[in-house]
């Protein structure tokens, strides 16, 4: 063998090596900060890693649980993590060669509604709906967000 191949098969075996040192444990967009996540339930979490990267979830709630998973030949994991009862703020880390903190997550009751546009109804148009908004400007043990996701977010594996 010259030396030209030598020197790229090396070349080679080098960055090969490199790019799984170099690999990071990553969330898709949906994981993040701000979340709410339903009480009392097994929230899914998954991603992507090095191929065999061990990879541990942990909530604040939780002392000491972690429940680590190690990934596919094709680098990704998935595993659930059980919610206590309403509250927060709380935080969620996922750790694998890097560490991901998510922080204000907030513990609760999610509901999921679905629809088009045409179905977008405003509260203070309901009966008693300005007093209602009023309550919830006043009152911080009821707390209701409605939040619209592109249809880009991949949210299965």
């Amino acid at each position: 063998m010259n030396m030209h191949k030598k020197f790229s098969i090396g070349l080679l075996v080098l960055s090969a090596g490199a790019s799984n040192l170099l690999a990071e444990v990553k969330l898709p967009a949906v994981l993040s900060d701000n979340m709410v996540l339903q009480q009392q339930s097994d929230a899914r979490f998954w991603g992507w890693a090095a191929p065999g990267e061990k990879v541990e979830v942990q909530g604040s709630w939780a002392k000491g649980a972690t429940k680590p998973v190690t990934t596919g030949n094709d680098g990704k994991w998935k595993m659930s993590l059980t919610t206590p009862k309403a509250g927060g703020p709380y935080t969620i880390t996922v750790k694998g060669n890097n560490t991901i903190e998510l922080k204000n997550i907030l513990i609760g009751e999610v509901w999921v509604c679905s629809g088009q546009s045409n179905m977008e109804f405003r509260l203070p148009h309901a009966t008693n709906g300005k007093q209602e908004v009023t309550k919830q400007t006043t009152r911080k043990s009821d707390f209701s967000m409605c939040v619209v996701l592109p249809r880009r977010i991949q949210l299965t594996m």
